[in-house]
């Protein structure tokens, strides 16, 4: 077999000329599903979700690998213009409501199994409802501020549930919420009646309360169920300044969007007309504000009417394309936001600000929703990026092709976004492709502007950089490559199945069957594409079993090699090389009349995506799935990690700047699953990290081997993360701390285990470590209780605690008595919990269920002894840590009471910790952990714990909300 190409070998190595590290550039941002802001605009919350896929090793896969998904929320206090992150607390999973009360001193957040209630500083309590399994839809006050409201739906069975609150949410009662046989959208209480709410379905019902949801009228809607429900929920708008007017919208049954409007609070509707729309199907999301205008988000972009929905006009900037969660509008009065960090005085009377939760980010307008700003400072940079693209003759440009595939309850990215700052700042380059989900992409060679996108129904292109698209159909179906024709570049071939061709610079399209000699009657799909740059009838097509070729433009076919292997990629090198990424296999070259296997690639790589940099045609990238960056200096026929710095980011992406000088890096762009963009730079002492000024470990997983009960289980393997206190953001890429695990069997002090080894993707630590091979045999015994903590040698660290035990409740009939005490050095101390005696305000013993309150005592004692500390002997400090459920421990008292006690001939000290909070233990779901520390010398604690059910109950690993960075 001979190809018809002419190729030759690479010049020899250059090696590499200066130490290389991967530098974060930042953005694009990622989506933001919810914003929340309190009454007096001091507050500002949002929640910002990442989504990846890991395998059980936590390494990140683009094509593998279980759904992870995290849901973090942040804060500003200047409006939006910084913001830094709240909490860790919340239980991982899905956040799907956010309200904020009038002073921002209280948050609540629909979460995990129902609703969750907290402040700035933390203390989440989740709020006991009269059922488990809600998923929050709605949270909500009336018009003058008495009533809260909690709209969701049972996870089970999807059927609606409605509570209403008089008391600051304290106590809770259901209200009937029909009808049964459809589902909960929205909830909307109206601005100038606190009895007044409406209600939305799924299937296109419209429901009005007069008496605070007692009872309710059907305005709009079917009578029954329908069959279907529509693509898109309906969206319900109320004016504020005229609460009479209410507009609706919904997607048409066949297709496209209506509109309606009521001026009488819903009893009549009007028809308006919507050519201003476009090609819209449905709302995602709608807003009213003052005179008369609105706003509306659909997949074509989002669209502003000043004249009550009777005339629509689209935005441009910054929201002219992607999904918008959700418009949030200042409260009247408040302080507005400044353009910098500080407070702005009081809002002209003329000015409307309202915010944007979008899929890229959190934006600002001051106008009404004319214009728009970003506020996205300090939120992580985890937009999923799929692709970039660079152009020859626009230095420093760069185009990131976004996964735009859905994410449940989130806005979608805008397709495509352009940055001319080298990949720093973003702007959407996607007016006109509505919701084209990308799956293949290219920039023409021959144009400097132009940009190409294949989706499964789609083909789009722009001849402008992203500044206006325009869409063509194609016969549907996978499509996974584009390869333009330099030689004649109105041709193009696109892989899928079938493979197409044009001829006419994509406005019509032809099939190309790909048939194998021999099989007349059957066609192959096409995973990837190349074309000869001299010779444009001149292509390689790369099947799942083998390169195929053809040099009459795709009418015939001939083998050409690497039969039976599945060719994912191919390209043609500027040198007339030939490449192609074999699924599990790397990198095969063609040169000398065969296939040549690369070499220094790990073994099963399966190749992302390849760059050959037209600056230096010896000089090639290449990313693979699970994570690396690979360099070759000879042409691809060796190989080198050049992954330093980069922790266990996945580089889906590749791109180089054509006009950037040719300095080892210069140039060359990474587009990552999870924490942006990044750049290559020579440097020195590359991958070393500054350490945090404090961290959290959280122990994500305790895994009894082959997966056997508690009971039977002899060992287990435990896996834990690291992150910036407070947040779900990653510790540095390299930092590495030495992380010890502990365990405190039964009622006795902690003790080390082991140390932890982190773990590395292709050499490249991030911030997950684990301990092997762990016995648990005690455990087997039902009697007997195993607890794990994290410490870590010169950290300010807080650490989670895992009980493994068939019941982990603590039992302690007999306190502990001292043997004598201590007379010599007490360098390392056992601090020893004696009882936890809960109690109510007034002071009054009650069970767990209960108590508000407990008491503490302590007894310290020489480490590894039962000799107690002496009478008069002061601790330098004294801190009760608790951390409740998955949490970390945080300090809960620092004063304790000091006692005395007599047993026999022995006096000795007892501490006594008065009124620690336990009301949360009170659910069954809750426990606390409990443990003593003496400030400034060495000490092994016991664990005590308070609850009724005090297993650790842990299914979802926290995720962390973006990649690690340097």
């Amino acid at each position: 077999m001979a190809l018809g190409l002419a190729c030759l070998a690479g010049p020899p190595s250059r090696g590499q000329e200066a130490s290389l590290s991967w530098r974060p550039l930042g953005g694009p941002p990622g989506r933001i599903s919810h914003l929340a802001v309190s009454g007096d605009g001091t507050a500002l919350y949002a929640v910002s979700v990442a989504f990846t896929f890991r395998r059980d090793d936590q390494t990140q896969w683009w094509t593998d690998g279980r759904p992870a998904r995290s849901d973090a929320l942040y804060w500003s206090q200047d409006g939006g213009a910084s913001w830094q992150p709240l909490t860790n607390d919340l239980p991982p999973g899905p956040l799907s409501a956010l309200y904020a009360d009038a002073e921002g001193r209280k948050l609540y957040v629909g979460a995990v199994d129902g609703l969750w209630v907290g402040t700035p500083a933390g203390n989440w309590q989740r709020v006991a409802l009269d059922r488990d399994g809600l998923r929050v839809r709605r949270i909500a006050r009336s018009a003058d501020g008495r009533n809260l409201y909690v709209a969701g739906v049972a996870v089970e069975g999807a059927i609606g549930h409605l509570y209403r609150s008089a008391d600051d949410g304290r106590t809770w009662t259901p209200l009937a919420l029909p009808p049964a046989d459809d589902t909960l959208e929205d909830l909307l209480p109206a601005p100038d009646d606190p009895l007044r709410l409406y209600l939305t379905t799924r299937r296109n019902r419209l429901l009005r309360s007069d008496d605070g949801g007692a009872t309710w009228t059907l305005l709009r809607g079917p009578q029954e169920a329908e069959s279907d429900p529509p693509p898109l929920p309906p969206r319900l708008a109320i004016s504020p300044d005229r609460p009479q007017m209410l507009l609706w919208a919904q997607a048409r049954p066949g297709g496209g969007i209506g509109l309606e409007r009521s001026n009488d609070g819903g009893a009549h509707w009007q028809p308006l007309p919507t050519a201003g729309l476009g090609a819209a199907t449905g709302a995602k999301a709608l807003a009213g504000l003052r005179n008369g205008i609105f706003l509306l988000n659909t997949a074509q972009g989002t669209f502003r009417s000043a004249d009550a929905g009777m005339s629509w006009q689209p935005l441009e900037g910054a929201l002219s394309s992607g999904g918008v969660a959700e418009f949030l509008l200042w409260p009247e009065g408040a302080a507005a936001p400044a353009t910098g960090g500080d407070r702005a005085p009081a809002a002209a009377t003329d000015e409307q600000i309202v915010l944007a939760a979008t899929g890229y980010g959190v934006f600002l307008s001051r106008d009404g929703g004319a214009l728009w700003q970003p506020r996205s400072s300090g939120l992580p940079f985890n937009g999923r990026i799929a692709g970039l693209l660079a152009h020859a003759g626009r230095p420093g440009q760069l185009w990131a092709l976004m996964d735009t595939r859905p994410i449940a309850d989130t806005p979608a990215p805008p397709t495509v976004l352009r940055s001319s700052d080298g990949g720093q700042s973003w702007s959407p380059a996607a007016a006109g492709l509505g919701g084209l989900i990308p799956d293949a992409w290219a920039a023409d060679p021959t144009a400097a502007d132009r940009l190409l996108i294949a989706g499964r129904e789609h083909f789009a292109f722009s001849n402008d950089g992203g500044r206006t698209w325009q869409v063509r159909p194609l016969p549907a179906g996978p499509h996974s490559a584009i390869a333009v024709a330099p030689a004649d570049p109105r041709v193009i071939y696109l892989a899928g199945w079938p493979a197409l061709r044009s001829r006419d610079r994509g406005q019509s399209w032809e099939p190309m069957p790909i048939v194998k000699p021999g099989q007349v009657e059957q066609a192959s799909a096409a995973m990837a594409l190349a074309v000869d740059a001299a010779d444009a009838n001149h292509v390689w097509a790369g099947l799942a079993d083998g390169v195929y070729e053809s040099t009459d433009g795709g009418r015939t076919w001939r083998p050409a090699g690497l039969e039976g292997k599945a060719v994912r990629r191919l390209q043609v090198g500027s040198e007339a090389d030939l490449y192609a990424a074999v699924e599990g296999e790397g990198l095969y070259r063609w040169e000398a009349g065969r296939w040549n296997a690369a070499t220094g690639l790990p073994t099963g790589s399966t190749i992302l995506d390849l760059l050959q940099d037209a600056r230096r045609p010896d000089l090639l990238w290449a990313t693979r799935d699970g994570g690396g960056v690979y360099r070759s200096t000879d042409g691809g026929a060796t190989w080198t990690n050049v992954a330093t710095g980069l922790g266990d980011n996945l580089a889906r992406a590749l791109a180089a700047d054509p006009d950037a000088d040719q300095a080892p890096g210069a140039g060359v762009w990474i587009g990552t699953a999870n924490a942006g963009v990044w750049t290559l730079d020579a440097a020195d002492g590359a991958g070393q990290a500054e350490p945090p000024p404090a961290a959290d470990a959280r122990i994500e997983l305790v895994w009894p081997h082959g997966g056997a009960a508690v009971t039977t289980a002899q060992q287990v393997n435990i896996g834990l993360r690291l992150f910036d206190r407070n947040s779900l953001e990653p510790t540095p890429c390299g930092w590495s701390p030495r992380l010890t695990i502990w365990q405190a069997v039964d009622t006795n002090p902690a003790e080390p285990v082991g140390e932890a080894t982190r773990r590395t993707v292709d050499g490249q630590p991030f911030p997950f470590w684990e301990l092997n091979d762990v016995d648990v045999g005690r455990a087997t015994d039902p009697a007997h209780k195993i607890y794990f903590m994290v410490k870590g040698s010169g950290l300010d660290l807080a650490t989670s605690i895992w009980a493994h035990a068939a019941d982990p409740r603590t039992y302690f009939p007999h306190q502990d008595v001292p043997s004598g005490l201590a007379t010599d050095a007490l360098d390392a101390l056992d601090a020893r919990i004696q009882i936890v005696w809960p109690h109510d305000a007034a002071g009054m013993e009650r069970p767990p269920a209960e108590a508000t309150e407990a008491n503490v005592a302590v007894l310290l004692f020489k480490h590894g002894t039962r000799l107690s500390v002496p009478v008069g002997w002061q601790p330098p400090g004294l801190i009760l840590y608790g951390a409740w459920n998955h949490e970390v421990g945080r300090p809960l008292a620092r004063t304790a009471v000091a006692g005395i006690r007599t047993s026999g001939a022995i006096t000795y000290p007892v501490w006594e910790f008065t009124n620690i909070p336990v009301a949360r233990a009170a659910d069954p779901a809750n426990r606390l952990f409990l443990w003593v520390v003496v400030e400034g010398i060495e000490t092994h604690f016991n664990i005590w714990v308070h609850g009724m059910e005090a297993r650790t109950l842990f299914p979802v690993p926290d995720e962390p909300i973006r990649g690690c960075i340097p």
